[in-house]
């Protein structure tokens, strides 16, 4: 008698509004819900493919966030209620090698209402190059974490059609690329092993300190928090001459978000700048660049409840060299714009927008060794 391996079986189950397994397991089923628009990429490109023994659906990007979508009512005949859910749970594995920092998880409606909940799921930057399982209490989420519509006021959490993995990318110079498989909506706690899904807090002494983008294992963690948005951002190694790596922000218009990093994801708390003395940072504006007459500094409070700003900030810009400035915090125009609490004693981010001349179609700057003292 001859033994024959068993072929897996894909699993496309939803009998009801809080229950759904969606496990790829073949090329064909991958392609049937392809064809059928029962899975769709938004800014991204999606493949079946094998990692480390496992099928797996491949996700990749060249943006900053991207929406691999799962038309569940397509999928199953009915729209999900998941502010009754309790369970949602997936395998994951994000190659060492990805800037993938976190994954979040979007909810839509028919009528294209979006939402999504509670904190991104960022542990695995600690298990990269592996397969690992989250799973999300979606009760506890709700609570303890809040959720919020993205467009438009409908909460469309009761009536989910559609059900995407939104992965963010840190560094735009590469690819995002994740791969996910065997999700899950149960009301029942899935009898699995899962890791933790939030990698620990930071902790750094703060009161002194320079981003200069050179520790990867660190910046990678900052990465995993959002700690600055990577919209218009690459990481780039030896810039025009400049030993190591600097971000690079490229753009057009009449405003440019040089540089927005989120100080409490760097080092793990506000900082108090009562105590700072100068700011500093160095600087390229490529030859080819519009001109930059001027610039604004945003310096504010957490979730931005109140800002200071600097609407004369520095200008004009330099081009075609490495340039390094540093301002005198007195010296700075700030004036509060936002909200009536102190700023100084505790900021949470700040945030430089280039302000380019009306006639630049191209501005391209490159940014390093940001800090204070």
């Amino acid at each position: 008698m001859t033994c024959q391996e068993s072929t897996p079986v894909s699993t496309l189950q939803g009998a009801d509004a809080t229950n759904f397994q969606i496990d790829i397991q073949d090329q064909a089923t991958f392609d049937q819900l392809v064809k059928d628009g029962h899975f769709r990429c938004q800014d991204c490109s999606a493949r079946f493919v094998e990692v480390e023994g496992l099928p797996a659906m491949e996700i990749t990007s060249q943006l900053q966030f991207c929406d691999a979508y799962f038309d569940l009512e397509g999928l199953f005949g009915h729209t999900y209620d998941l502010s009754q859910a309790r369970y949602l749970s997936y395998a994951l594995y994000v190659p060492a090698s990805s800037w993938i920092g976190t994954v979040n998880h979007n909810y839509q409606d028919a009528d294209g209402y979006t939402a999504g909940c509670g904190r991104p799921t960022n542990s695995f930057i600690d298990y990269k190059g592996q397969w690992v399982r989250y799973l999300i209490d979606l009760q506890a989420q709700q609570r303890d974490e809040g959720c919020e519509t993205w467009n438009g006021e409908v909460d469309p959490l009761d009536a989910v059609q559609s059900f995407s993995i939104n992965p963010y990318n840190g560094n735009l110079t590469v690819p995002s690329v994740l791969f996910v498989n065997d999700i899950r909506l149960s009301d029942q706690h899935p009898n699995l092993d899962f890791t933790p899904r939030f990698m620990p807090d930071l902790n750094l002494p703060n009161q002194t300190y320079l981003i200069d983008f050179e520790d990867e294992a660190h910046l990678r963690r900052v990465v995993a928090n959002r700690g600055y948005e990577a919209k218009n951002h690459r990481l780039i190694n030896d810039a025009y001459g400049k030993a190591g790596r600097s971000i690079v922000s490229t753009g057009t218009g009449t405003s440019l978000n040089f540089f927005l990093p989120k100080i409490q994801y760097f080092t793990g708390q506000p900082v108090d700048f009562t105590q700072v003395d100068s700011i500093y940072f160095s600087y390229y504006l490529t030859e080819d660049s519009g001109d930059v007459p001027s610039s604004q500094l945003f310096v504010v409070s957490e979730e931005w409840a109140d800002i200071l700003m600097d609407t004369s900030f520095y200008g004009p810009f330099e081009k075609g060299s490495w340039q390094r400035l540093s301002f005198a915090l007195d010296d700075l125009g700030l004036f509060q714009v936002r909200g009536e609490e102190l700023v100084l004693p505790q900021v949470y981010e700040m945030r430089v927008d280039l302000k380019p001349d009306t006639t630049a179609t191209k501005v391209e700057m490159y940014f390093d060794d940001f800090g204070w003292r």
